[in-house]
């Protein structure tokens, strides 16, 4: 379902296919499995921009940095 923080990041056709109510989701199911490449396509990129904002090491680097400026404060 679209949600502004998501469209934010992901975008609708590119990385991920948004609906705007129930009664969409059953045309966008239809439309992507009578269209496999663009469902591909849009499959590979959004999986490729999770993968490489959002890894296990992403968030450890955020918790340490985080980590570091609460330290460095205290300091």
């Amino acid at each position: 379902r679209r949600k502004p923080e998501a469209e934010a990041l992901l975008k609708d056709g590119v990385h991920v296919a948004y609906y705007n109510d129930v009664g969409e989701i059953a045309e966008r199911a239809q439309f992507f499995l009578r269209r496999s490449g663009i469902r591909e396509k849009i499959a590979r990129a959004g999986r490729e921009w999770v993968r490489s904002r959002h890894t296990f090491d992403h968030r450890a680097r955020v918790l340490l940095d985080a980590m570091g400026s609460v330290i460095g404060e205290l300091a």
